[in-house]
């Protein structure tokens, strides 16, 4: 859904202004390319982790399952908190231009 709503933004945001290269596009575009690395490169990974462990809090610390999954897990949370700061820099842009 995440990926249908940027694309959303990003082509009406460029028919209303009529431009391609904004600096709010780049950021959306910016977001849009963290956002499919998270969803079809890191998730998988995860969710392919997950299936194959009954408990994730019964492994070792020491299981490289759970090394791998708390891995890719800070991945994912660092992706989307990147994502998260970029759609506050959209709001900061749009509201510095409308003043």
């Amino acid at each position: 859904m995440a990926l249908i709503c940027g694309v959303v933004i990003l082509l009406v945001s460029t028919w209303l202004h009529k431009k391609l290269f904004r600096t709010e596009h780049l950021l959306v575009l910016a977001m849009l390319a963290l956002t499919c690395f998270s969803q079809f490169n890191i998730t998988p990974k995860i969710e392919s982790i997950r299936y194959s462990v009954k408990r994730m809090d019964q492994l070792a610390a020491t299981d490289e399952r759970k090394i791998e999954f708390d891995k890719l897990h800070k991945m994912s949370t660092a992706t989307e908190g990147v994502v998260f700061l970029l759609g506050l820099a959209i709001v900061w842009v749009r509201s510095a231009k409308d003043e």
